[in-house]
């Protein structure tokens, strides 16, 4: 029985269709990252790692990232389209989440778990392409959780999102876009604060 289990085959067309409706923006996927949003934005203005990690087993960033991937490899417009349309509604969701946090607790400076948030490096973007790997290979494996792998690719969006609207806020626009979303001058940065 456990060789059977370990020798199951992988039914491609039903993981494109996975793929496809995971892409496809839904009452979950926004209810899921405004949650995480709010989690991850609280985590980062009170300064609690262990808060912010939590935020990212609730976001819902890996489906429609991975309907981009498969839109790409299979030459598919509309999917691209809705994809790219349902992850840039997520990241705006999580800077405007971020954004009225950081409204509500304007008067608190900035705290450490934000400001390091400002300073991407390369290996950032290794995290985020180990993690978007690993969520590739766990939609075609029988035998792992797509959600747990999912958690791998919020490290890389929440957090930072937050970050921004937070920095938004707090009236650092060009300090904002430029540590979060452009890639920092992080003397600059450090000065400002």
């Amino acid at each position: 029985m456990a060789e059977q289990f370990s020798d199951q085959k992988i039914d491609y067309p039903e993981v494109r269709v996975t793929i496809e409706a995971n892409a496809l923006p839904s009452k979950m996927y926004f209810v899921m990252n405004t949650l995480s949003a709010i989690i991850a934005s609280y985590g980062l203005v009170t300064n609690s790692a262990a808060v912010v990690i939590g935020a990212m087993l609730v976001a819902m960033m890996l489906g429609p990232i991975t309907g981009v991937a498969l839109a790409i490899i299979d030459y598919r417009m509309p999917l691209l389209r809705k994809s790219l349309l349902t992850v840039l509604a997520g990241v705006f969701l999580v800077i405007l989440v971020g954004f009225v946090v950081g409204l509500l607790h304007q008067g608190q400076p900035l705290t450490n778990e934000i400001l390091s948030r400002t300073q991407p490096t390369s290996m950032d973007l290794m995290i985020a392409l180990a993690g978007g790997t690993a969520g590739a290979y766990a939609m075609v494996s029988p035998h792992l959780s797509v959600a747990v792998v999912g958690v791998a690719v919020a490290t890389a969006l929440v957090p930072p999102l937050a970050a921004s609207g937070i920095l938004f806020a707090n009236g650092e626009d060009t300090d904002g876009a430029r540590c979060c979303l452009i890639g920092p001058d992080q003397h600059h940065c450090h000065s400002v604060y």
